[in-house]
């Protein structure tokens, strides 16, 4: 959807997608900085999608340098208008998802760049991030409109989304009709933020 601006699209649907990338915890800075050098090389960023995917949150160990994620923040109108379009914007994830680290990635929430002094990172929610805020790809302007949904669903492991007829049920279902209200049932409203 960001680069097919003679696209037709209706909802954009990501189930436990990484957005804002993954981190493996608390490593220490050390091993850290040896993974970042190694995943943010040219030729590991063409070469494997876990490089792709890798946003280490220490803002010393070179993920700015990388392509992947700059690009999408670099705020290109071209990019904000072609989100813009879109009717949903559909986010799914569950806490208990195993695969993607910080969960929160998969509703563009991520690691804070400061460390606590127990070597973890905070986490921040999205409407707390520079992409928010700034309206970068035009997130504000889709939550403002009711057209961003946050999905957090429990106990819904990474490989299930696609085989959970529930998780489907509250997730996908409701988005892939321009004619279905998604908040139309109770149920679904106790489980999705907006």
């Amino acid at each position: 959807v960001a680069h097919m601006s003679d696209g037709n699209f209706h909802s954009l649907i990501s189930l436990a997608g990484p957005q804002l990338g993954v981190y493996f915890g608390k490593l220490s800075s050390e091993i850290s900085m040896e993974i970042s050098k190694l995943l943010y090389t040219t030729h590991a960023q063409k070469c494997a999608s876990l490089a792709n995917l890798w946003h280490d949150p220490d803002p010393n160990h070179g993920f700015m340098k990388t392509d992947y994620l700059p690009k999408l923040l670099s705020g290109k109108k071209d990019l904000q208008q072609n989100f813009l379009r879109l009717k949903a914007y559909v986010l799914a994830i569950s806490p208990q998802d195993g695969a993607v680290v910080p969960w929160e990635s998969a509703v563009w929430g991520f690691f804070g760049k400061n460390k606590r002094k127990d070597g973890s990172f905070p986490i921040i929610d999205f409407k707390d991030s520079e992409i928010f805020k700034n309206d970068v790809l035009g997130m504000k302007q889709l939550h403002n409109s009711n057209r961003l949904h946050r999905i957090i669903l429990p106990n819904v492991p990474h490989m299930h989304w696609m085989h959970n007829s529930a998780a489907f049920r509250k997730a996908v279902l409701p988005y892939l009709s321009p004619t279905i209200n998604p908040f139309a049932d109770s149920e679904h409203s106790s489980t999705i933020d907006h």
